[in-house]
């Protein structure tokens, strides 16, 4: 079994910094996921982020000026969800800041 890391960033500033990233998830022979190749999945994004944080191995946050679509619930951004279910899930843990 693919070792895989979850990807979380906002897609509209730093599409080019997550692709950079993917590539080198790539070269490393490792599997990617993030929400922009997410496709159709059963549950709303709230839900099926975390379960896939849940599911890698590893966490990379790339985190730029933009925060992210707000979860009315909750009030936090689904990256800020995302990085505190790899906190909690205590994933191995990357962070970049643009």
């Amino acid at each position: 079994m693919t070792a895989s890391v979850f990807v979380s960033s906002t897609f509209a500033d730093l599409e080019r910094h997550g692709l950079l990233v993917h590539e080198a998830i790539a070269r490393l022979e490792y599997n990617s996921k993030a929400m922009e190749f997410f496709g159709a999945l059963p549950e709303t994004p709230k839900e099926e982020c975390p379960r896939l944080v849940r599911s890698a191995n590893a966490y990379v946050g790339i985190f730029g000026m933009r925060y992210g679509f707000i979860d009315t619930e909750s009030g936090k951004s689904l990256t800020q969800l995302e990085y505190e279910e790899a906190q909690a899930m205590r994933r191995p843990s990357t962070l970049t800041h643009k």
